[in-house]
């Protein structure tokens, strides 16, 4: 590299969610959705996440050129995109709006002393 001009970036490294926040996530959080009235008609659990928070939380909007013409498409980022802190940001965002939708949701600690211990 000698005589050549270098940019060097520094930014923060991308750390992947924990498996035990994934864990939370789908196995706490959307079984207890299922199981309430509010999301009695989805098929699954995955169909909650899917149809409600996904597009809730993780959409975002971008626009396309198709033949010439802009066109505006929405976009739904995938939980493996996100980094550690957005996984946690999302799980509070979800957490808020179970709270909302009266929906009693363990707090980490309780389900994973239920269940792995």
């Amino acid at each position: 590299l000698e005589g050549q001009d270098i940019v060097m970036i520094m930014k923060k490294r991308h750390e992947k969610p924990s498996q035990s926040q994934y864990g939370y996530y789908r196995g706490a959080i959307l079984i207890a959705c299922y199981q309430s009235e509010m999301f009695s008609s989805a098929d699954n659990k995955d169909q909650i996440h899917d149809d409600y928070f996904s597009p809730k939380f993780l959409s975002y909007k971008k626009m396309v050129d198709f033949g010439g013409q802009q066109k505006e498409v929405v976009r739904y980022r995938s939980l493996a995109d996100l980094s550690k802190e957005e996984m946690s940001e999302f799980i509070q965002k979800v957490l808020a709006e179970c709270n909302e939708l009266g929906i009693e949701i363990l707090p980490p600690e309780l389900f994973y002393n239920k269940y792995y211990k």
